[in-house]
């Protein structure tokens, strides 16, 4: 599977897709409106250290095949259940890892 990259950035965790996301295209410097039918944020890894995420602008058509990556790190990392990436409990994850990373 070959995918079309457009931006790899490490962004700040935030334990929710949008909130990545979101982290993601403010390091891009993409505006909101960017194509979010062709193209979407896909987690590569996750670094408990500095409570970042490795993360791609790839295409959604090709985003779409399993795979496993930085939720799966995150979750791993967290001993949060398979899934759960978005919920309250990821999203306190990540609060508290980013405290921890600034103490």
């Amino acid at each position: 599977m070959f995918l079309t990259l457009v931006v790899q950035f490490a962004a700040p965790a935030t334990g929710s897709y949008q909130g990545d996301k979101a982290a993601l295209y403010g390091k891009a410097e993409l505006k909101d409106s960017f194509d979010r039918k062709k193209w979407e944020a896909h987690h590569v890894s996750y670094d408990p250290n500095t409570n970042t995420m490795t993360m791609q602008l790839v295409e959604t058509s090709k985003h779409r095949t399993k795979h496993e990556g930085g939720v799966k790190d995150f979750e791993t990392y967290h001993n949060l259940e398979k899934g759960s990436y978005g919920n309250d409990n990821a999203r306190e994850a990540a609060k508290r890892q980013e405290s921890l990373c600034h103490q």
